[in-house]
């Protein structure tokens, strides 16, 4: 990610920011629909997260970690949207034991 784009988002630039909600978006999707497993849970779980890096970007201390902290935010929304609808969804957790149990075999 563009640290130039990311520190003038961090500064309000919302034409900066959309740059950068358009280029994560479909990467965000795609990750959030394979915790989530639900195409709907995970346009909501992306939602959240796009909403929740532009309210806290600017406390972001080092932008070149951008990329971490963000999927880190998306991780978290997925946890919400998946707590809201109950053990019906998979967890994370269970996603990730599932992904090492086929690799394995």
């Amino acid at each position: 990610m563009d640290t130039d784009l990311i520190i003038r988002a961090q500064h309000g630039d919302k034409g900066a920011y959309a740059l950068i909600a358009t280029e994560i978006a479909d990467r965000f999707l795609a990750v959030a629909r394979r915790i989530l497993r639900d195409l709907d849970l995970a346009e909501d779980a992306t939602q959240q997260a796009l909403l929740a890096i532009w309210q806290d970007l600017p406390q972001l201390r080092d932008p070149a970690r951008f990329d971490a902290w963000s999927y880190r935010l998306l991780v978290r929304a997925c946890y919400g949207e998946g707590g809201r609808y109950g053990a019906g969804h998979p967890t994370f957790e269970s996603c990730l034991r599932t992904s090492r149990v086929r690799s394995t075999t």
